[in-house]
């Protein structure tokens, strides 16, 4: 049997973390299997379904690497093939109109509750003669079909995650299938769609478990054979709450713009519900994909540990080839305004400049966890006038280092802009004086900077150059006087 899968999301909104999980098992399972991955639109929701919605979801799926096989089947275009079938089972008798108004089911749901019964449609509307029909119709009732639902059925799923699944007509009713618009509701199309398109296996999250009896039913009744079905866990928060949608950062978008490589997501995102035999964390899509097998799906609930990601992210981002990392980190710096002014454009046609460029990256390559944290972290670099804060240059208003500064700088003017080079003629400078090197590196840090963090100050002096980093030290010098010595 060649394996067909499809990930069916709904463009009422942005791609939640949760159904990428599902387009990526999916997609794995698929190539795995050497199958095939097949997306499909579900967009009959005609109010809330968005062509800005369908556009992000393609975006992200391309930015992750979830190339589809086949696709995208919109569903709003095949609206003449699910009427066929539906006129199909009014012919056999299976399905029937209901002109039931909004505020009659109303009623019955109180009737119901009232009398301590089930919430069922009652199939009033199963023996309608023409002539009711035709008074309904005539009172601009617009019907919708329902599916009769036979009696005491006990249906049997073996689910591929979850083993066997019993479930039993009793608790259901007879349900909507084709809304008084015309269109197919969510189970019939899907159903529908999934035998026509040929799926084999329906991976999907758990939510779904209680749609599979109905989808069981519009099999049975047209005599299709149903697609092996697989339901995957729930995805929970730290704190063991079902991830929300509400609460920080859970859509696919938020999480390319916050700098998370798609590498990286995507081996976050199997850890999420799967596990390799080695219980290997870190893994290549191919080697991931070799080992892919839905054996290795469990049913336990899965801890989304943002930590974990960033983690994750920081692994990937170390092992960047310098120029990878800064044509990555470009959108961030133009997103952060520091190549608003050309600076970029200047320092990218420079050679010199590109290689101090190269070893920035170098620098905090190892530092960040996210590739928007490196416009934060290098500003000093892009911008020429740094602010610094007199609540902090307090810190130094008294140090026995502030009086040597002017010495010191005459003592790197001279000397080789290196890190090993700075470094020497620093701490000879300070065993001369009496000093800690410590007494000139902490200012030294912040005048550069404007940061009390930093990769080490002589990495950082090279990067800037000689000219910047006297211009800056000048700088820091002459606003510490005017602090101490205001006019």
């Amino acid at each position: 049997m060649s394996v067909r899968v499809r990930f069916a999301p709904s463009p009422t909104g942005r791609l939640h973390i949760g159904s990428a999980r599902t387009a990526l098992y999916n997609w794995l399972f698929a190539k795995h299997e050497k199958g095939t991955f097949i997306l499909r639109i579900e967009d009959t929701d005609r109010e809330r379904s968005k062509k800005e919605y369908l556009q992000t979801i393609l975006s992200d799926l391309t930015w992750l690497g979830l190339t589809w096989d086949e696709g995208p089947y919109c569903q709003s275009e095949r609206l003449s093939f699910y009427q066929e079938l539906a006129q199909q089972l009014l012919n056999k008798g299976n399905a029937y109109y209901c002109y039931c108004t909004p505020s009659e089911l109303a009623l019955k749901k109180e009737k119901a509750v009232l009398e301590k019964k089930p919430l069922r449609y009652d199939g009033s509307c199963r023996k309608l003669t023409s002539t009711q029909r035709s008074i309904y119709e005539s009172e601009g009732r617009k019907p919708v079909l329902r599916l009769v639902c036979p009696e005491n059925v006990h249906l049997t799923v073996h689910d591929a995650i979850r083993g066997e699944i019993n479930f039993s007509t009793e608790v259901l009713d007879d349900f909507i299938i084709v809304k008084s618009d015309g269109f197919p509701v969510y189970n019939f199309a899907c159903a529908a769609d999934d035998h026509d398109l040929g799926i084999t296996h329906v991976l999907r999250g758990e939510e779904h478990l209680s749609n599979t009896p109905r989808q069981l039913l519009i099999y049975r009744v047209f005599g299709w054979v149903p697609p092996i079905f697989g339901h995957l866990s729930i995805i929970l928060d730290e704190n063991r709450k079902k991830l929300s949608k509400r609460e920080g950062s859970t859509f696919l978008d938020e999480f390319r713009e916050s700098g998370f490589l798609p590498e990286a997501l995507l081996n976050f995102l199997v850890l999420l519900g799967w596990a390799s035999d080695e219980n290997k964390e870190k893994m290549s899509l191919s080697e991931i994909v070799q080992k892919f097998t839905l054996n290795g799906v469990t049913k336990s609930p899965a801890i989304f540990d943002f930590k974990k990601l960033e983690w994750m992210n920081s692994q990937y981002i170390r092992e960047l080839p310098v120029e990878n990392f800064i044509k990555l980190a470009i959108p961030f710096l133009e997103k952060a305004g520091w190549a608003a002014d050309g600076a970029l454009k200047t320092i990218l046609l420079s050679e010199d400049k590109k290689e101090r460029l190269r070893s920035l990256v170098m620098l905090y390559r190892e530092r960040v966890k996210r590739l928007n944290e490196f416009p934060v972290l290098t500003r000093y670099y892009f911008l020429e006038d740094i602010p610094l804060e007199f609540s902090t240059l307090k810190k130094w208003a008294d140090s026995k280092g502030i009086l040597f500064f002017e010495e010191f700088l005459k003592k790197i003017q001279d000397a080789f802009f290196t890190p090993e080079v700075l470094e020497r003629t620093l701490r000879d400078f300070v065993d001369s004086k009496g000093l800690k090197a410590g007494d000139l590196i902490h200012p030294l840090r912040y005048f550069l900077t404007g940061q009390e963090v930093s990769p080490g100050v002589f990495e950082v002096m090279a990067v800037l150059g000689k000219e910047r980093t006297l211009t800056r030290i000048q700088k820091g010098v002459l606003t510490l006087n005017q602090l101490k010595n205001p006019a």
